[in-house]
This record gives C-alpha cells, sequence and structure tokens, in this order.
C-alpha cells in the first residue's frame, strides 16, 4: 500500500513530497485510553505541536485526540496521513478532535515540501 501511494504521488506531482500539518502523533490502544483517561479508545493523540505550523496556528494542543480527518475516520496513524495526502490539492484539511471531552472540528492548512 505504500509504495503504491508512493507510486501515486510520483504520477500526480512528478516528484516525492511530503504533506504536513506540524504535529507529531501516536496510535491509542485501549490500555493507553485507560492509563491516560482518555474518552476514546481510537484515534490519534497528539504529542507535540510543532511551533509556527499550521497546526500550531490553529491551535491544536498535545493531548488533543484526532478522531476525524475529512470524511475518513482515524483510527491509526496511518489513517491521518493518507488522509493529509490525500487532500493536498484542497490545500487544508478538516480535522475533528476531542479536547477535554469535547469535540472541536478544526479546518488545518498543509504544508507541502519535497523529500
Amino acid at each position: 500500500n505504500t509504495v503504491k501511494r508512493f507510486l501515486e504521488m510520483l504520477r500526480r506531482y512528478g516528484k516525492p513530497i511530503r504533506a504536513w500539518i506540524g504535529v507529531y502523533v501516536a496510535n491509542i490502544s485501549k490500555s493507553t485510553a485507560r492509563v491516560m483517561g482518555l474518552p476514546v479508545t481510537e484515534g490519534v493523540y497528539v504529542v507535540k505541536v510543532v511551533p509556527g505550523t499550521p497546526a500550531y496556528r490553529v491551535r491544536i494542543r498535545e493531548g488533543d485526540v484526532i478522531v476525524k480527518a475529512g470524511p475518513r475516520e482515524v483510527k491509526k496513524v496511518r489513517d491521518l496521513r493518507e488522509a493529509i495526502e490525500d487532500s493536498i490539492e484542497r490545500g487544508y484539511i478538516d480535522l475533528e478532535i476531542i479536547r477535554g471531552g469535547k469535540r472541536l472540528a478544526l479546518q488545518v492548512p498543509i504544508i507541502v515540501q519535497e523529500l
């Protein structure tokens, strides 16, 4: 699947690129959710937000849980990465996050970098 996505990227853009919003995330497991007191058992946990990036500017915070990206449910890091890549041409991604037990909707611009 990764090779197919890479080849599609080369075909579409003529070069390898990376689409990014400025967060480092980790998968959530049931045990992680229990230990951290998270309200969900699926999604990705925001470990770090890089200052100056789109995620930082729209106020995504460390500890937020991303549960939806575009039309796609986010269960694993791969789901978020693929949703961001699929939204390159739009220039932004709609995210649904959970913060403090509340669901929030955010629109995040996408950074595209050559590899």
